[in-house]
């Protein structure tokens, strides 16, 4: 089930950005850390999506059932040009589009076995910067 939510994940945010404003927009398995940026190997400026896993719901959800499930995701936000403020004001820039669209984002009915609500209250951004990725010239959002 989280298989085709990443894949409806994945195209929505596509659609969120020209091809200029962001290079890359794929999956990314696992946790997307300093030692971790050399080896992705992605074009960017980026937005990386994980499936961190899911939960049945606990009662306060939108949806109640024995098949829902709340699917927890994470999305990277990465981007290398210019100095490290700007870099860092680039990244802060496409994590805020992403998550005003993230929280706006009403999936419509799809023709499967799934059915998709938009993310419950609470989308929340944070700048993970560090020294590593700082020296690797890059700014990173999560």
């Amino acid at each position: 089930m989280s298989v085709l939510l990443m894949g409806a994940v994945k195209a929505f945010v596509r659609e969120q950005f020209t091809a200029q404003q962001v290079l890359t927009v794929d999956y990314y398995g696992g946790e997307f850390s300093a030692e971790e940026v050399a080896f992705s190997g992605q074009p960017v400026p980026a937005v990386l999506i994980a499936g961190l896993g899911w939960t049945p719901p606990r009662g306060n959800e939108r949806m109640v059932g024995n098949t829902v499930r709340v699917c927890h995701m994470a999305a990277f936000v990465v981007t290398k040009d210019g100095g490290r403020a700007e870099r860092m004001l680039a990244a802060q820039a496409l994590a805020e589009q992403l998550d005003l669209a993230l929280t706006m984002w009403r999936p419509a009915d799809q023709a499967g076995p799934l059915e998709v609500v938009g993310p419950e209250p609470g989308v929340r951004a944070e700048n993970v910067y560090n020294r590593k990725i700082d020296a690797k010239g890059l700014a990173l959002w999560l």
